[in-house]
């Protein structure tokens, strides 16, 4: 009786199995196959133990204070309120939710704090150098506007880390917004040369390293802006001559002294020791 019943059982589940359109059987199998998706992780991929905190779509003040357990680290602003430097003044606070070891990690870092530091989509912001230091190490960065390299003073973007952990110590911007500077040197290579030979004596011009056009920004005051000059390589006591690519007016030398710290200003004769 067992065998007969067990007989049937089996008919009635083959019966059941032809009547079923093969479509319909393949489609069930794709969508259970489908179904099952492995989870994703952004994690960096190299952490240094107890440093790893969520890592969120981008950096804010409510973030760093998440962080850190309901403090902030040290933040300095911008006279227009914007935010200018982020830093951890004592070992225990946080302001990156991983370790920078190399550049790929520095980008990464920049890219969760560009709308904290103002850092827009139409700046065009390129990475430099790492400079290692006794136990730091330094991510900078450089701004650019329509080719050209920005620098000076006041001009930076980067990040400083420890060098042996990769934890953030630094990271900050002070970039310019809004740019409407003029590109086109008035002052040729050429005659800024030859400005530079008829204004210094015993001053030859260096021809083995290559002479720069760029923007040159020294901030300090509102009567500062930014302006398009040369940096000529020079022979003798002046090492470098940086003029105006507008108007030719020279507006610092390096001489010898420069290695220590010390450059000459002309424009309005006054030493800045560094």
């Amino acid at each position: 009786m067992f065998k007969i019943l067990f007989v049937v059982l089996i008919l009635s589940v083959l019966s059941s199995c032809s009547n079923t359109d093969p479509s319909e059987v393949s489609s069930t199998i794709g969508a259970d196959v489908t179904s099952v998706t492995t989870p994703t992780t952004t994690t960096p991929a190299t952490l240094a133990p107890g440093t790893w905190h969520r890592i969120p779509d981008k950096i804010t003040i409510e973030f760093l204070e998440e962080m850190n357990h309901g403090q902030l680290p040290e933040i300095e602003y911008h006279d227009d309120g914007r935010v200018r430097n982020i830093e951890r003044e004592i070992p225990t606070k946080r302001i990156s939710p991983f370790p920078v070891f190399n550049e790929e990690e520095a980008w990464d870092l920049m890219g969760l704090y560009a709308d904290l530091l103002d850092i827009t989509e139409n700046l065009d912001i390129r990475f430099e150098e790492i400079r290692e230091r006794s136990e730091t190490t330094h991510f900078r960065f450089a701004q650019y506007y329509n080719g050209l390299k920005i620098s000076g003073n006041m001009v930076g973007i980067g990040l400083t880390t420890d060098s042996e952990t990769g934890a953030v110590h630094a990271v900050g911007s002070s970039h310019l917004s809004n740019l409407n500077i003029e590109t086109t040197p008035k002052i040729s290579l050429v005659e800024a040369k030859q400005i530079i030979v008829s204004e210094y004596d015993d001053v030859g011009i260096y021809e083995q390293r290559e002479h720069e056009l760029y923007i040159f920004y020294d901030g300090g005051s509102s009567e500062n802006v930014p302006e398009l000059v040369w940096k000529i390589n020079t022979t003798g006591e002046i090492m470098t001559v940086t003029m105006s690519a507008i108007t030719g007016e020279i507006i610092f030398d390096e001489g010898a002294y420069a290695r220590a710290g010390v450059v000459t200003v002309k424009g309005n004769g006054f030493t800045v020791s560094e």
